[in-house]
């Protein structure tokens, strides 16, 4: 399958770390139908990272395992949508394959 660039899509380039600026630019340029998507990671991720921090910064133990559970929660959130976005992907990258033949 080509991209809008003209060169074939190598999914070994995206086993490694992708930043997640790096996430949102290729999905704007490439899938915009995945924005809200991204939209709603990036702010688990911002839950997670906030749950941290109160974590890190209350004296309190049932405070700093009420701010665990929260980053747990957000985490698996994430986890959850991106789970469900791959999943959508790999039925548009399908569809497309059969597309094309």
């Amino acid at each position: 399958m080509y991209s809008r660039t003209g060169k074939d899509f190598d999914s070994e380039q995206m086993k490694g770390g992708l930043h997640f600026s790096e996430l949102r630019m290729l999905v704007d340029f490439y899938a915009p139908t995945f924005s809200r998507d991204v939209d709603a990671i990036g702010e688990h991720y911002r839950d997670v990272g906030t749950a941290v921090a109160r974590a890190i910064s209350t004296n309190g133990e049932n405070e700093k395992k009420a701010a665990a559970l929260k980053s747990m929660a957000a985490a698996q959130a994430a986890r959850d949508r991106i789970g469900e976005v791959k999943k959508r992907l790999s039925e548009i990258a399908r569809q497309y394959a059969e597309d094309a033949v």
